[in-house]
């Protein structure tokens, strides 16, 4: 008891009887369902980090601590009410539904255009809703030593505490070596990237300003109105245009290595790419080769006629596809290969697609610290249509040689990963199979290096094994890096969130999985996880029956019984203790 608590031991009764009166004062969660999985990645070689630090960072990045007062001040959320519920009364007979591409207005209707009454009436409600939100103390779900723990990570700047890659968990590091890896690892490379001192970087997003007005204007009466509107909008509300460039780990290899992150959200040419994003998805669906997630992939394996038994798996991974695909070699075949496919989309559209991609591809200018720089080569890391174009870009090869390998029984490709059953159909099998592997890397500068045939492969996040039968099952691969840091059932989420994100892994636990007994096992590890992770064993098995359940009835699709066109929302900040739906 002492122990598992911190407290330190002594044999008198007075301080046992005070270590007890300490434990009635904590939050209820914390010694019925403690999370006991705390953990991450320790990266530090030089600067050992704070005490204790894995009982903060164990609780996962995603993990938000409990506001110490509940809400009082809601002028946002009720003026924001007020907007919505007045600009969806005004516009109610347009019926115009919202395009895919949307950004936000700051519009209001004319108050003298609003119905007096109606005026009144939610004039009423902001005053009743306020009357509701009181400000009241509350507990905390972290203890006092986790606080201090956050409190000095937020004072102290000697340490970084970053994401692992492939959702492996927290990872913790020295500053200075952070910003050493970033440089040696990438940015210091000349022949990828380049550093602009800060007028050149400002020179150049001066002229991707006007680029970016000068295509507005030339495509104004050749695209969408919706789509040029979108333009026009995120272009006035960029505040700052230069993406954030970062790191996350790859704790996975030996030595553990970086991959490097931009972040374009709400920067300059965020609106572009998500406009060619547009344009190019439906060229990526009809790719023949390409697949969007595991559980696509599942179904076609599972699916397949029984194969011989001289059939194998085999995968290819590409040598840094983003970087090494040559953006001239990209635009000089892509366009002739697009015009060629069966699609609907009008030459301005695929026109202004090119064009986008030439303006997006040469000018990535990101932020790291406070320095500029220009990536020179590949792919424009973080843009939106960067793993579309990745996807389609490599697909005018297959297109060339696929058809030419009839041992290719079944072929698909994730991004820069591929996947192919190979089956044997001649006495020179082993001159076929390096013939291929030959063939797959003519193409640009693009390099593959592929795995052995087998029976038995992982890939993405499934283990694939082909049966003595010939029918192939999956099950769940999980890297052994992984930490297994599930979102705690003490941290601030509604509780539909909480248990939406269990539904989501048990949904994904049993349709991955193709075999009912690696079903139970899975489930039982996934169980075993989330308890440590602070879950009630009942709760977590009456989740899953419901979603067994579903799965099994084919309802997995959630139906709502109230028309989204009839309903105005009340956004504000979660907090446990403020009012329920319900008072409202």
């Amino acid at each position: 008891m002492q122990k598992k608590y911190g407290f330190v031991a002594d044999p008198t009764l007075t301080t046992l009887h005070n270590a007890a009166n300490m434990m009635a004062q904590l939050p209820f969660w914390y010694y019925i369902n403690k999370p006991t999985n705390l953990s991450c990645h320790n990266l530090c070689t030089i600067t050992p980090p704070p005490t204790n630090y894995r009982a903060l960072l164990g609780l996962g990045l995603k993990y938000i601590p409990k506001p110490r007062y509940t809400n009082s001040n809601i002028t946002t959320s009720t003026e924001r009410f007020r907007q919505d519920l007045f600009t969806k009364i005004f516009l109610a007979h347009t019926h115009s539904e919202i395009p895919r591409l949307f950004a936000r207005s700051n519009w209001n209707p004319p108050i003298q255009m609003v119905n007096y009454n109606l005026q009144l009436r939610v004039n009423n409600f902001i005053k009743q809703t306020n009357n509701l939100f009181t400000k009241k103390q509350t507990r905390s779900n972290m203890l006092p030593y986790q606080r201090r723990i956050l409190a000095e990570f937020r004072t102290n700047k000697s340490h970084v505490v970053f994401n692992a890659d492939k959702n492996l968990g927290p990872c913790i590091i020295e500053r200075p070596q952070y910003i050493k890896r970033g440089l040696d690892d990438h940015l210091l490379d000349k022949t990828t990237y380049k550093q602009l001192a800060p007028f050149q970087a400002k020179t150049h997003m001066d002229t991707i300003t006007i680029r970016l007005n000068e295509f507005i204007v030339y495509y104004k009466n050749k695209l969408p109105h919706t789509d040029i509107k979108f333009l026009k909008k995120t272009l006035e509300s960029t505040t700052d245009p230069y993406p954030k460039f970062y790191l996350t780990a790859k704790v996975h290899k030996t030595p553990w290595k970086t991959r490097p992150i931009v972040s374009v959200c709400g920067s300059l040419l965020d609106g572009l790419g998500r406009l060619v994003d547009k344009i190019l998805q439906p060229y990526f669906k009809i790719t023949p080769s390409a697949i969007k997630n595991s559980l696509e992939l599942k179904d076609m394996l599972v699916t397949l006629d029984q194969l011989p038994t001289s059939a194998r798996f085999f995968t290819a991974d590409a040598v840094s596809m983003y970087t090494n695909i040559d953006t001239l070699h990209a635009l000089s075949v892509l366009p002739p290969y697009l015009k060629k496919q069966p699609l609907q989309s009008t030459p301005h559209e695929l026109n202004a697609a090119i064009e986008g991609l030439i303006l997006i591809m040469k000018n990535n200018i990101f932020q790291f610290g406070d320095t500029y720089w220009l990536q020179l080569n590949g792919t424009a890391m973080g843009v939106s249509p960067s793993c579309v174009y990745a996807t389609l870009y490599f697909a005018v090869h297959e297109s060339n040689i696929i058809h030419k390998f009839p041992e290719l029984s079944f072929y698909k490709r994730f991004i820069d990963d591929i996947l192919g059953i190979w089956i044997p159909t001649s006495t020179d099998d082993e001159a076929r199979w390096i013939l291929f592997q030959k063939e797959i890397n003519k193409f640009g500068k693009l390099k593959w290096e592929f795995s052995q045939r087998t029976t038995k492969i992982n890939f993405l996040d499934l283990t694939l094994q082909i049966q003595a039968t010939g029918k192939i099952t999956t099950r769940i691969f999980e890297k052994a890096e992984n930490l297994y840091l599930y979102l705690p059932a003490s941290s601030c989420h509604p509780y539909h969130n909480l248990k939406g994100l269990i539904h989501g892994m048990v949904y994904r636990t049993i349709r991955l999985t193709s075999n009912k007994e690696d079903q139970a096992t899975e489930l039982q590890n996934l169980v075993r996880r989330l308890t440590a992770r602070g879950y009630q064993p009942s709760a977590l098995t009456s989740i899953i029956n419901e979603t067994y359940h579903k799965i099994q009835s084919k309802t997995t699709e959630t139906t709502d019984d109230f028309n989204f066109d009839e309903v105005v929302f009340f956004h504000t900040f979660y907090h446990p203790n403020n009012p329920t739906s319900s008072e409202l």
